[in-house]
């Protein structure tokens, strides 16, 4: 169960430090920038079993802490990271007492299919300890500090912390950030947030160089900007940081912009002999849209000198103002090929496009954008393409679905050889992009879902002598269940509602009254576009007499979502079930028959839940604080295989001990589902056998955690049917800590929370009419403490 037993001391201690720079003192051109310390302590609650329990979820600050264990002994502990369809065990040792480095993680990061949002899933700790009343808990911390846009400040940082810096954005548009290292033995990389905790942008410095990061804004509010600092050198480093809005230069249709990118790393000195001197790159910002009915080519050439003078490689990056699916969330950034590269793009909901170059060495540059016309895919017939002079060109299409679709790609020629990428925008201004995989035949390839929208489809060669036939087989998704007609080498997606954690039985029968035999692929796929179940169905029929019965079979059925025969629970929604019939062959054509071109067959399609059938027995549980028993009685006159559900109401982290107790059972399976917002993530028997003990004849038990408020699990049994039996499953919640990490940092200026810090120099410091640097550090620690405790 999850401990009441909290309360949130907020401790602020102030702490100046006054750093005095030897006889030699440096001049303070720059704000040097003050720093809060923030931090936050957790003691962790024991369970009955005297085992420590920890549960981690999707912890947003965790990623950008220092993250500790506190220990007053040596621990082991046990880790459980959930994936999709399984979970990883990990066991490890520590020594103590200590404070030591330890990073409280969630588990990996998940999704269903690429029109899915990836959630990061949770972990579970058990840490034990031989003594059983010490302490155990974590400690996080991160050091924050106020950014002013327009001015250049310095940071002194030390190796191995993490550092954010908070900005507030209004109404600017774009930025450049500058970034200066002074120290060639240090290296540090970040992330830039936005007020929705999005990643903006990432960056990298390498020692003493000097990068600058462009973004944009994605609204008004607090942004930050993370640094994770490590090096060789031990003494603090500095680093210089200068946020500048820009205003970018638009690129209507028809224009073209030329610049220039002058400087030089490698400078005459005084004696005549050149020396490197580390330069801020020379950038430039432009901005280029269309609309909801056009499409651009924007196209740049670089022009670099026969004789390099620059030691910095020339970048060109393509941003926007949405973002990707991922966790966390990703502005959508684009990294075209260099020297020349063309983009093409629409703005499917008005949004901004902004193109970046910098570097330096006299590198001259030119961009043009253009509006084009792009043809439309071809559909449900092959077209050629071909590759030649070039070495790459890109093709582009368009294809605007008035209705839900699937999709199947297929190559005509063995040699094909260009690279198919989908783009396209969704309604919450997320970018979603997808790899086309085709196959070499229609049966070979995979189905794609596609829902109603606008899609741009670039065809990328990879080779300059690339060519291929290629064929878009394209076929509506239709709602409901029933007879539908559907011709050979095309595609038909049917739409059913389901609910996961629940099982299911479809049925396909050939209606077709002829003397075929039907070859047809079946792919279960979910709304966001995984398919989660996929087969190949053979169906025939043959005349006798004055009717038709089967040839071989003429109808099947498929059991989803059982783990005999396949993982293929549903995501809550709807399923889309793609029937691709690719061969029909004439069973009164003599040796094996031949097959026939051009053929429609009829199908019917059910699509039932299926519990009462292959359910022996089902019971329902609401778990809470407290122990608790489900108990099935298992009839002396039952099957000799069965099948139990245990479905449980339960908190989301929390350990379960689950013990079993039986009769007249002679060896079983154990799987288990959780949902998570809809979604349904899978333990294995496998991987249940990581925490098993004992056996499923007489008495075994196993542990878990819990991801979802609803838990399914399925236990098969065999037995021997000489007595009545029972299964008597205790269900044991266990005292569990959610771990909690340090809140988002908030923007501060000097002189306003989280404590008075001045901005400038103590008049008190300075000798002889120089500036002494003052760096003062807040320190504000938030302590998460066991009532009663100090």
């Amino acid at each position: 169960m999850i401990n009441g037993r909290r309360q949130i001391q907020l401790l602020t201690i102030i702490a100046i430090t006054v750093l005095l720079i030897g006889p030699t003192l440096i001049v303070a051109d720059a704000a040097f920038l003050p720093y809060a310390k923030v931090t936050k302590t957790q003691s962790f609650d024991r369970a009955e079993n005297n085992h420590t329990y920890v549960y981690v979820g999707g912890s947003t600050t965790s990623t950008i802490s220092n993250s500790f264990m506190i220990q007053e002994e040596d621990v082991d502990i046990t880790s459980y990271s959930y994936g999709r369809t399984s979970w990883t065990e990990s066991i490890q040792s520590y020594s103590g007492p200590a404070e030591r480095e330890y990073f409280w993680s969630s588990g990996s990061s998940a999704n269903w299919g690429w029109l899915s949002d990836p959630i990061n899933l949770p972990r579970f700790y058990d840490l034990t300890t031989e003594k059983d009343d010490t302490e155990l808990g974590a400690k996080q911390f991160y050091n924050v500090f106020p950014l002013t846009v327009g001015e250049e400040n310095t940071l002194f940082m030390e190796s191995g912390y993490y550092y954010v810096g908070t900005f507030n954005v209004t109404t600017e548009e774009f930025f450049h950030m500058t970034l200066t290292g002074h120290q060639d033995e240090n290296e540090l990389m970040g992330l830039v947030f936005d007020f929705q905790w999005r990643a903006v942008t990432e960056f990298y410095l390498d020692g003493g160089d000097i990068e600058v990061v462009p973004f944009a804004s994605y609204g008004n509010g607090t942004y930050y900007v993370m640094v994770w600092f490590y090096g060789a050198d031990p003494a603090p480093a500095p680093l210089d940081i200068l946020i500048e809005p820009v205003v970018p230069e638009s690129i209507d249709f028809g224009e073209m912009v030329e610049g220039n990118l002058p400087g030089n790393e490698f400078v005459i000195d005084e004696d005549g002999s050149y020396i490197y001197e580390e330069k801020r790159p020379v950038i430039y910002t432009y901005k280029f849209s269309a609309n909801a009915t056009q499409y651009g080519c924007l196209s740049f050439l670089l022009n670099e000198p026969d004789i390099p003078l620059a030691t910095y490689q020339t970048q060109v990056i393509i941003t926007s103002t949405f973002y990707i699916e991922s966790n966390p969330d990703y502005a959508w950034m684009y990294m075209p090929n260099t020297p020349s590269d063309i983009f093409y793009y629409s703005s499917f909901i008005n949004e901004t496009y902004y193109i970046t170059i910098q570097g330096m060495g006299n590198t001259d540059f030119e961009i043009y954008n253009r509006l084009v016309d792009i043809p439309d895919l071809p559909l449900n017939d092959e077209f050629f393409i071909q590759n030649w002079q070039a070495a790459f060109i890109r093709v582009p299409y368009k294809l605007n679905l008035g209705q839900d679709s699937v999709l199947r790609i297929n190559r005509t020629e063995w040699n094909s050889g260009f690279e198919w990428e989908l783009w396209t925008m969704k309604d919450n201004e997320r970018w979603d992009t997808l790899i086309l995989s085709e196959g070499s035949t229609f049966e070979s390839a995979s189905t794609i879902y596609l829902p109603a929208g606008r899609y741009l489809i670039i065809a990328t060669s990879k080779s300059q002598t690339a060519s291929g036939l290629y064929e878009f087989n394209l076929g509506p998704v239709i709602d409901g269940v029933g007879n539908v007609n559907i011709d050979v080498d095309r595609i038909l997606g049917v739409r059913v509602p389901v609910e996961d954690l629940t099982f299911y039985r479809s049925n396909f029968t050939l209606l077709t009254h002829d003397n075929i035999t039907l070859d047809m692929d079946i792919d279960f796929m979910h709304q966001d576009g995984y398919i989660q179940y996929s087969t190949i169905a053979t169906l025939g029929n043959r005349q006798s007499g004055t009717g038709w019965v089967a040839f071989g079979v003429n109808t099947t059925s498929y059991e989803l979502g059982l783990d005999d025969t396949s993982y293929s629970q549903f995501l809550t929604g709807h399923v889309i079930i793609a029937l691709a019939p690719y061969r029909v062959t004439n069973n009164t054509g003599g040796g094996g028959g031949n097959e026939l071109f051009g053929r429609s067959v009829d199908i019917a399609i059910t699509f039932d839940e299926d519990a009462d059938r292959i359910i022996t027995a089902e019971n329902t549980v609401t778990v809470g604080n407290d122990f608790i028993w489900s108990n099935f009685t298992l009839s002396a006159t039952g099957d000799t295989s069965e099948r139990y559900a245990l479905r449980m109401t339960i908190t989301p982290g929390i350990w379960v001990n689950i013990s079993l107790h039986t009769d007249d059972v002679t060896s079983g399976t154990i799987y288990m589902y959780q949902d998570i917002n809809g979604r349904p993530i899978y333990l294995t028997s496998g991987s249940i056998g990581y925490t098993f003990t004992g056996t499923l004849t007489d008495e075994g038990a196993f542990q878990f955690g819990s991801v979802g408020s609803e838990i399914l699990i399925v236990i098969d049994v065999q037995r021997s049917l000489l007595d009545e039996g029972r299964l008597d499953i205790g269900i044991q919640p266990m005292t569990t800590n959610t771990f909690e990490s340090p809140p988002l940092p908030t923007y501060y200026s000097y002189g306003a929370t989280p404590g008075p810090v001045p901005l400038g120099v103590d008049p008190a410091l300075a000798i002889g009419g120089v500036a002494v640097i003052g760096i003062v550090v807040v320190v504000v620690v938030i302590v998460l403490k066991k009532k009663g405790k100090i």
